[in-house]
């Protein structure tokens, strides 16, 4: 009895170590041998699970009122490098009656388009600084949004 209580004692203290140490080892991924390259493409990978999961810094097509279905805040807003379409157009508006009486489509006050990150020809992300009652519009696309705040900054 003695001796396996002294084995389950040795198992138990065993796998406790084990977990500290694959924490550490970020899932059995060497980060700091990856290249760039490597890490952008680990980082999407990743988003493209965390969307398809349902994930809540996937952006896609449609109307969005700030303060309402979106907080006002900055954002960077970065297009999912594995989508088959890769450009995500975004339009932001001063408010809901300015977008309802665009006629010609370019009432708009900012317009973004953006490529994947592989692209060249556009950046590879933006910043969306939205403040409450503007309109944002996707066109087409998804992105990941993340909100950013300076370091710097006062807390709110």
């Amino acid at each position: 009895m003695m001796k396996k209580t002294i084995i389950a004692s040795m198992v138990l203290v065993t796998s406790l170590l084990a977990t500290p140490v694959m924490a550490e080892n970020n899932f059995g991924v060497d980060l700091e041998s990856m290249s760039l390259e490597d890490l952008i493409s680990l980082k999407d990978a990743v988003n493209e699970r965390i969307a398809a999961k349902g994930g809540d810094n996937v952006i896609g097509q449609g109307t969005y009122v700030v303060g309402t279905d979106i907080k006002a805040a900055n954002f960077k807003i970065t297009p999912l490098s594995t989508m088959s379409d890769p450009v995500i157009n975004i339009a932001v508006y001063k408010d809901l009656n300015t977008l309802e009486n665009d006629t010609d489509g370019e009432g708009y006050m900012d317009f973004i388009k953006l490529w994947k990150p592989d692209e060249e020809e556009t950046p590879d992300s933006a910043m969306l600084n939205l403040k409450e009652n503007q309109v944002v519009v996707i066109k087409c696309g998804m992105a990941t949004i993340e909100e950013t705040k300076p370091s710097w900054a006062p807390e709110e």
